[in-house]
Order: C-alpha cells, then structure tokens, then sequence
C-alpha cells in the first residue's frame, strides 16, 4: 500500500506508491468502487474539484503521471501496488489513447474508460460511472 499519507480537512489524501524503482504521487479520497482519475495536473483545481465529487460515490485515485514511462506498466504496476485488481478510468483526452490500449491488452482491469473532455461533462461522468 502506499507510504506517506497526509491529508487535511475537505482534501484528499496525499500519498505515494513505490513501484520498482518509480515512486509515484497521488491523491485519494472516497470509498467504493475505485475509479482512477488521469489528468495532466493531479492536483490543480479543476482536478481537485472532480475529485470531490467523484469521491461522494467512489474511491478516487488520482495519480501524478510521470513522464517517460511506458504508460500501461506503470499503470497497472501503480493498480498492483495499490491492491487493485479491476478499476474504471477517467481520463483527459491526452491520455486515452494509451488507456484504451490498456484497456484493450487486459480485460480483466479495466472496467470503464470515461473521456474528460470539457469541464461541463464533469456530471456526465459522474452518471456514466454509476
């Protein structure tokens, strides 16, 4: 599980996962149903206020991507640290291509892939994961 969790009032958890030599930051918050948030900026504002609602309804882990690495085994080396067998996915359209072909290779982790194309949509996301 990851080490280092630290969090405030009305924030998600900050935390870290070690996965070979590759130490990743994220940030979790909710229970449920784990949902993985994808987005350029972990920890801005926008993603922040997608992580509040998200996390009324599931566990939302929202990981800082590194850069450089091949996507889907950091992904699913981040699942396997974390004790996830099968999630669903949000995305920021930068990221779908390689979270589809994730998708794609293995079935059996990925249970849904919701594109986050516009702000607007963030309530359409939140329906179509339920």
């Amino acid at each position: 599980m990851g080490k280092d969790a630290r969090t405030r009032a009305g924030s998600p958890a900050r935390a870290f996962v070690c996965v070979g030599a590759e130490e990743t930051e994220y940030l979790r918050a909710g229970c449920g149903a784990v949902v993985v948030l994808l987005t350029a900026e972990f920890n801005n504002p926008a993603a922040l206020e997608l992580i509040a609602l998200l996390s009324a309804s599931f566990l939302v882990i929202c990981p800082r991507i590194p850069r450089g690495v091949a996507f889907a085994d950091w992904l699913s080396n981040v699942m396997d640290g974390l004790g996830f067998a099968r999630v669903s996915i949000v995305a920021e359209t930068t990221f779908v291509t390689d979270v589809l072909r994730l998708a794609a290779e293995d079935e059996a982790r990925v249970h849904r892939v919701a594109v986050l194309a516009a702000r607007s949509e963030i309530a359409e996301v939140s329906r179509f994961l339920e």
